[in-house]
């Protein structure tokens, strides 16, 4: 029989609050296959069902109940020391865990890094790469940078900025020969996503992806064109805008915080660091 770990009742923790495979799947930024797969495992494993299923969804067994009881008062427990750490480090130094979408990370954090490393060398970023929607009252991160402002998550929560998306090709290329790049099914409820739909008129992709970065690779490889977010098209010399010079959708970027660590100082001068960002880039990231 497996040990269990905390991963694993994190992951019963996020079924039970999501109730079908597909929601937990978004909110944890996977698809809905790789939940599926970490619980048949689990349950494989430990030769016990915590789920039964149904046609409305995902519901606790008797055993199932007293596991997430258990896997609760950890989080909880979890939850406790990780505050007593934070009160107790009211220095500029220590841990803080940034989560946002893996582009931000690569295309407008990380130019910037040096400069943050260079004005605070005893704070360490962690930065998390997730499509999904971390939870900081669990304190899965400390900031969030998110395009869904969260409709109950416990967090002090801003707008930040906007992020234009247009449609990109290659700048050698004729744009009426380009065939339609696109995000999948997965993604398919993002605006973004909606809008080229839309422009596709009927027309099928000949590539889908729910990887953004994947789509900017096929762009340039001359595979066709794709919606991208404009702070990433924009600055690729390879690539060219086709649908003329404003953006197609523009979404908000909201930066949110949880209460009991907006007034830690670490926390505080990462945030400082944040806002110089969309001073300095702001324009560019609307498009």
């Amino acid at each position: 029989m497996q040990i269990m770990k905390w991963d694993d009742m994190k992951l019963l923790l996020d079924i039970a609050r999501n109730e079908t495979l597909s929601a937990a799947a978004r909110a944890l930024g996977v698809n809905q296959t790789t939940v599926a797969r970490r619980l048949e495992a689990l349950e494989s494993g430990l030769e016990t069902r915590f789920f039964s299923r149904s046609a409305t969804g995902l519901h606790p067994t008797a055993i199932g109940e007293r596991a997430l009881d258990h896997a609760l008062r950890a989080e909880q427990e979890m939850l406790a020391v990780e505050k007593l750490a934070l009160h107790s480090e009211a220095a500029e130094s220590g841990v803080v865990r940034i989560s946002t979408l893996d582009g931000l990370i690569a295309d407008v954090l990380m130019p910037r890094l040096a400069d943050f490393r260079a004005t605070c060398p005893d704070i360490r970023l962690e930065l998390i790469a997730s499509m999904g929607n971390v939870s900081l009252s669990r304190r899965e991160a400390d900031i969030a940078l998110r395009l869904n402002r969260p409709a109950q998550d416990l967090a002090v929560t801003r707008k930040v900025a906007e992020l234009g998306f247009a449609v990109y090709g290659r700048r050698d290329q004729p744009a009426e020969a380009l065939p339609w790049l696109a995000y999948d099914e997965m993604m398919a409820h993002l605006p973004e996503a909606r809008a080229a739909i839309a422009m596709m008129a009927g027309e099928a992709p000949v590539l889908a992806t729910n990887y953004p970065r994947a789509l900017r690779q096929a762009v340039r490889q001359g595979l066709g064109r794709a919606m991208l977010g404009c702070y990433v098209g924009d600055a690729d010399p390879a690539l060219v805008r086709l649908n003329g010079p404003d953006p197609v959708v523009r979404r908000p970027l909201w930066l949110m915080v949880h209460p009991e660590v907006r007034h830690s100082a670490r926390v505080a001068r990462v945030v400082d660091w944040l806002d110089d960002i969309w001073r300095h880039d702001g324009g560019r990231l609307a498009g």
